[in-house]
C-alpha cells in the first residue's frame, strides 16, 4: 500500500509523509487544495494541478485537488469502493447543474469510500462516451424511454470496467444522500448477489426498485447488459428489475421509515426539523411548479447544512 503525489507518470512516493504528517484522531486526513497539500509533501510540479494515488497489489483510487481525503485507522485500507453512485442527470434541466454543484460538496468529503458520477447524454461529443472529473458524458440525445435506461447501461460498462466496488447505487441528480447512513446501512448486507431498494408494484410487471434506490452488489450489475429480449419502452427502474428477476435476484425492500419524500410541498416549509431524522438514508426531492425547481435547491441547501455542517 502507498501514497502517490503528481500527475501521470510523475509521481512522488509520500507514503511516509503521510503517516508522519497527516493522522488526526486515528485517522488519515489529507486536504482538498492543492496547495495545501503541496504544503504538506513538497511540490515537485510547481504550477501544475495535481493529483493523489492510493494503490496497491488490487488496484488504485485517484484523489483529484476537489477530493477530501479521510481514511479511518482501525479497517484495513483498501482500493476498493464501499459504494459508486451513478447518478442520472440531463443538462436539459438547469436544476440539476445546482444540485449536481451541491451534491458534489458533500460525496467529495467521503472520498474514500464512494466514487460518484453524474450521466448525461449529450449528442454533440466526438466519441461514445466521455468522462470530465465526475461527469460521464453518452453520445446519445437526451430521452425518457429508452434513453435513461440506455445512458445507465453504457455508464455501467464504464464503470465496471475501471472500479472495483462492493454497491451500485442507481439514482437521479434531484436525490440527497447521507452517505454515513449509506455506508453503515450497507455495511451490514451481503456483498454479492444482493439487490434492494424502496420497492414499488405495478400490476403488468410486479415490484420493482424504484430509480432513485436501485442499490445493487457489483457481481449482478453485469446483468444489466443482457437487455435484447426486452421491451425498451418500459421505464427504465422497471426496466432493471425486470432484467434482474429475470435471473432469479431477490428485490429486498428498503424499509420506507429510512427515506422521506420531498415531493409536491407534503412538508411545511415551516418545520424542517422534519427533514433531518438520525435514521434516513436519502431524500427524494422533488417540487416541480410550472419548471421552477427553486424549492428544491432550498431543500438541499438545509440538508447540506443540517447533515454535513456546509453553509
Amino acid at each position: 500500500m502507498k501514497f502517490l503525489y503528481g500527475i501521470q507518470n510523475n509521481y512522488n512516493d509520500i507514503t511516509t509523509k503521510v503517516y508522519e504528517k497527516c493522522i488526526i484522531n486515528n485517522k488519515i486526513h489529507i486536504p482538498s487544495n492543492d496547495l495545501a497539500r503541496a504544503s504538506i509533501f513538497g511540490d515537485p510540479l510547481i504550477q501544475v494541478v495535481k493529483h493523489i494515488v492510493l494503490e496497491d497489489e488490487y488496484g488504485k483510487k485517484i484523489f483529484t485537488i476537489n477530493d477530501e481525503i479521510n481514511i479511518p485507522l482501525n479497517k484495513e485500507i483498501k482500493t476498493k469502493y464501499d459504494i459508486v453512485f451513478l447518478i442520472i442527470s440531463s443538462k436539459n434541466k438547469n436544476c440539476y447543474q445546482e444540485m449536481k454543484r451541491l451534491t458534489s460538496i458533500y460525496m467529495r468529503k467521503y472520498a474514500y469510500n464512494i466514487k460518484f458520477f453524474f450521466v448525461e447524454g449529450d449528442p454533440n461529443i466526438r466519441v461514445p462516451i466521455e468522462v470530465i472529473d465526475n461527469n460521464i458524458f453518452v453520445k446519445d440525445k437526451e430521452t425518457y424511454s429508452p434513453g435513461i435506461f440506455i445512458k445507465t447501461v453504457k455508464a455501467l460498462r464504464y464503470i465496471n470496467d475501471n472500479y472495483n466496488y462492493d454497491y451500485l447505487v442507481r439514482t437521479n441528480a434531484s436525490s440527497f444522500f447521507n452517505i454515513e447512513n449509506m455506508l453503515n446501512f450497507l455495511n451490514n448486507l451481503p456483498k454479492e448477489n444482493y439487490a434492494v431498494g424502496f420497492t414499488l408494484n405495478i400490476p403488468v410487471h410486479g415490484n420493482f426498485l424504484h430509480g432513485t434506490s436501485t442499490i445493487i452488489t457489483k457481481d449482478i450489475s453485469y446483468y444489466l447488459y443482457n437487455y435484447n429480449n426486452f421491451n425498451l419502452k418500459i421505464a427504465d427502474d422497471v426496466l432493471m428489475s425486470l432484467i434482474l428477476k429475470s435471473h432469479n435476484i431477490t428485490l429486498n425492500v428498503l424499509d420506507e421509515t429510512r427515506l422521506q419524500f420531498l415531493i409536491n410541498n407534503i412538508y411545511d416549509e415551516s418545520q424542517p426539523k422534519l427533514l433531518a431524522e438520525d435514521n434516513i438514508l436519502y431524500y427524494r426531492v422533488k417540487n416541480d411548479n410550472n419548471g421552477n425547481r427553486d424549492l428544491d435547491i432550498m431543500y438541499f441547501k438545509f440538508l447540506l447544512q443540517k447533515i454535513y455542517n456546509v453553509f
